[in-house]
């Protein structure tokens, strides 16, 4: 990675995702709250006699991820159409593999397509949703959102408990290739629509030879005790 050789650049990048996290968290978030209150009030209940009980909460955070998996699979491919990805995109890609504030260096229109979709299903759900399970929500859609880009394949991350659920490796091939890999919680899209094809022929061709690497290393270990064996004989 580039600016591993470069502390000049990496100061730059780094000043650059500062301004981008405060322009897209403390100008435009607070803005499109402010203009959703102003709307529509508060759109979810906040009855405490009628809290949601853990299967609500589960169904509703599912039926979010759903839609936001889905959305943000076509917001995300259309960033990289070539009209719009020179303009938008390519600066969350200034990021060539995952780290963790990489998650925040987008730009404020990418910032707003991205999180749209996450707004939609509670929407939808509206008075059906109880406050709670809207804060649990977000807090998984962040979480989500740093553990794609923490830059560390955790096999103990909650969202690998997901069927065919995506992965910190799997959205680091984006980043690093900047092909594919389009969905956010799952691989179904990009499956049905064959924009993984590439990152399942690296993963084969990557344990192909690490399986051949293990062999020679194998073959070279019995090698040297077999040498070592005729040499003590000899002796």
């Amino acid at each position: 990675m580039a600016m591993e050789v470069d502390p000049v650049g990496w100061k730059k990048t780094l000043k650059t995702t500062g301004l981008f996290f405060l322009v897209n968290q403390c100008i435009i978030t607070p803005s499109l709250v402010y203009i959703d209150l102003k709307m529509n009030g508060i759109f979810f209940s906040t009855s405490r006699e009628h809290l949601p009980s853990t299967l609500t909460i589960i169904l509703q955070c599912f039926f979010c991820m759903l839609i936001d998996d889905f959305l943000f699979y076509w917001g995300h491919r259309l960033l990289h159409h070539p009209k719009l990805y020179p303009h938008i995109h390519k600066i969350h890609h200034r990021w060539h593999h995952t780290v963790i504030i990489s998650n925040e260096f987008s730009h404020p229109v990418e910032y707003v397509i991205a999180n749209l979709p996450a707004a939609l299903g509670p929407k939808l759900l509206g008075k059906h949703m109880h406050m709670i399970t809207l804060w649990m929500w977000i807090v998984m859609r962040v979480g989500e959102s740093l553990d794609s880009h923490c830059g560390y394949e955790f096999s103990w991350s909650p969202y690998r408990l997901l069927p065919l659920s995506g992965s910190a490796n799997y959205h680091d091939f984006h980043h690093s290739t900047n092909i594919g890999n389009y969905g956010s919680y799952f691989t179904f899209w990009d499956t049905l629509f064959k924009t993984n094809e590439v990152y399942f022929k690296y993963l084969a061709k990557h344990e192909r030879e690490l399986a051949l690497s293990q062999i020679r290393e194998q073959y070279r270990m019995v090698k040297q005790k077999v040498s070592e064996d005729m040499a003590k004989k000899t002796d």
